[in-house]
């Protein structure tokens, strides 16, 4: 599927496919869904969800409903938030790194100046991982 969102295309067929959820059920049940995680080469994330008459994903048709598919741009917060929800440990670890468990972790606020910045989104586009995955790798290889 491909959709145009804020003049941004997301495109299922060019994304790199992290993870899959679905509620379990039939592909006929009305009620079924299937949640798709993908990061586009530039990092951006987005979910592809589709789903039966009675999800989330349907769609008006006719003075009815039917089955339906949409695409929505997700934040790294909001994806984690996401597979927090929907995956198992071990899966949630594949999509994101292995989870710390408190302690070690900081949040910092960096400044780039710009051409730095596309040279760190290019980077980590080439290898479809976000930008602090790219800085902390950099950091533990120059500084152990």
């Amino acid at each position: 599927m491909k959709k145009i969102i804020n003049g941004i295309l997301y495109n299922t067929e060019t994304a790199k496919e992290l993870a899959e959820w679905s509620n379990g059920l039939s592909s006929s049940d009305f009620s079924n869904e299937t949640e798709t995680l993908y990061r586009k080469k530039n990092g951006q994330l987005f979910l592809y969800g589709s789903g039966g008459p009675l999800s989330e994903y349907a769609v008006s048709y006719m003075q009815s409903w039917t089955s339906g598919e949409d695409i929505k741009p997700l934040t790294i917060e909001a994806a984690k938030r996401w597979a927090e929800n929907k995956l198992d440990a071990d899966e949630y670890e594949e999509v994101f790194g292995e989870v710390s468990e408190g302690d070690e972790l900081v949040s910092v606020t960096l400044q780039f100046e710009h051409d730095v910045w596309k040279k760190l989104v290019k980077l980590a586009s080439s290898e479809y991982t976000p930008a602090e995955d790219v800085i902390e790798e950099i950091v533990t290889k120059n500084f152990q």
